[in-house]
C-alpha cells in the first residue's frame, strides 16, 4: 500500500509540472532564429529538460501504480 501511494504522489506531482510546462508554453509562443512551435517555446523558456524530467517522473510513477495494482502476492 505504501508503494501505491508513493507511485500516485510521483504521478500527480509529474503531471503539475508537466502541466505547468506545457501550459506555459502553448500560452507564450516564440519565434526562434525562424523556427516556431512548442519545440522553440520550450527551448526559448528554458522548460525543455524540467518537461522531459517531469514526464518521466509522471510515467515511472504510473509504472509504479500499474506494478503495484496487479501483483499477485497481496
Amino acid at each position: 500500500m505504501k508503494r501505491m501511494v508513493f507511485g500516485v504522489l510521483l504521478t500527480v506531482i509529474g503531471f503539475v509540472f508537466f502541466a505547468f510546462c506545457l501550459i506555459h508554453a502553448l500560452l507564450n509562443p516564440v519565434i526562434l532564429n525562424g523556427v516556431e512551435g512548442l519545440l522553440s517555446a520550450f527551448i526559448s523558456h528554458g522548460t525543455l529538460v524540467t518537461f522531459i524530467l517531469s514526464a518521466i517522473v509522471m510515467c515511472a510513477g504510473l509504472v509504479i501504480c500499474g506494478w503495484e495494482a496487479f501483483r499477485k502476492d497481496k
